[in-house]
């Protein structure tokens, strides 16, 4: 999840990333930055890095004693901006990988938004007409006293049954949740680091597609900063560690530690399709790796975008015709019985 703080953080690169390009020093940027910022306590996490920078400690430093503003990864590409004297480059290229974790996180925000209020609304809609609506049809066809339809008489045993059931369900959740809690979330945290979450319809594709667009950005970036591919990696662990690549990323290490050849060492068809292979190929002959990392991000990119977009066009128009569906059924149920009662008033 992006979080606010992260947020803050890519406020802060690109913001100093144009004063430290314009000339001002740390010092004056961090000053300005301070002063300008919306947030009082992200302003006091600026100070404290004023304070540090002033005392003469390192930029990259500095920043260490906030890493839930800064991330490890964020820290070393700023680091090895100071030492290659690329700092400028490295904000840019932080801000540009910031601003894409925030897209993404709002795209898949703006997809679940709509159909989750619909469902709300359909929900809502026909406890309505469960709680309120049927029970005065009952009241009227349980005067005439006449038979009623297979479905109208399921409609009005699911109302009398409703309230228990609903009870029962809600008890029988809590219940298993809290005699169970620590086996589910053990069970949930052991599969999510597994490659079978990939397999499950649907959330698994785009999920796969997810991660590989971060690890390949976060290795492009980390190449363009000046790191070596084993150093890259080691800083990989912390922010794939509770996903199916934590197992990947020790795959890597062991492969490159050994002198595997680069083709080899990402050749992992669990993990990767085939088209990475064809990238890694090319990078081993070129030379250009962090350009081909660069091209498989922006190639998952496209792909989780394409997801997004297919998710939306899929998912609407299903919940409307799931809720048109139920709402159909039950005026079909309860005016059916309209008819053959007409004929004996």
């Amino acid at each position: 999840m992006f979080s606010k703080k992260r947020k803050q953080s890519l406020w802060f690169t690109e913001q100093f990333q144009q004063l430290h390009q314009s000339g001002l020093g740390f010092s004056d940027s961090l000053q300005l930055l301070e002063k300008s910022c919306p947030d009082p306590h992200f302003a006091k996490v600026i100070h404290a890095v004023l304070r540090s920078v002033k005392k003469g400690r390192a930029f990259s430093q500095s920043l260490k004693p906030h890493p839930d503003y800064f991330s490890e990864t964020y820290l070393a590409m700023i680091m090895v901006g100071e030492q290659s004297g690329n700092l400028d480059q490295v904000l840019n290229e932080l801000g540009a990988y910031l601003s894409l974790q925030l897209r993404v996180y709002q795209s898949m925000i703006q997809a679940l938004t709509y159909p989750c209020l619909i469902l709300m609304l359909m929900l809502g809609m026909i406890l309505f007409l469960l709680w309120f609506v049927i029970p005065q049809f009952e009241a009227i066809f349980a005067q005439f006293k006449a038979p009623l339809p297979w479905l109208t008489e399921g409609l009005f045993s699911i109302v009398h049954h409703l309230k228990i059931f609903v009870l029962c369900l809600m008890l029988a959740f809590f219940g298993s949740f809290v005699f169970l809690r620590n086996r589910l979330i053990q069970y949930w945290k052991q599969f999510k680091k597994t490659t079978r979450l990939f397999r499950c319809p649907g959330i698994g594709r785009y999920y796969h597609d997810w991660l590989l667009m971060f690890l390949f950005k976060t290795l492009s970036l980390s190449l363009k900063s000046g790191l070596s591919l084993q150093q890259a990696l080691l800083l990989l662990p912390k922010l794939f560690g509770m996903t199916p690549f934590s197992q990947l990323i020790s795959l890597l290490q062991q492969d490159l530690r050994a002198g595997q050849p680069l083709e080899k060492i990402f050749d992992k068809k669990e993990y990767f399709p085939e088209i990475c292979n064809a990238y890694i190929k090319i990078a081993s002959v070129s030379g250009a790796l962090d350009q081909q990392f660069g091209q498989l991000a922006l190639h998952f990119e496209a792909r989780v975008d394409h997801q997004i977009e297919q998710f939306k066009v899929l998912l609407e128009p299903l919940i409307l015709l799931v809720t048109g569906g139920l709402v159909g059924l039950v005026v079909i149920a309860l005016y059916q019985p309209l008819f053959s009662l007409g004929g004996l008033m």
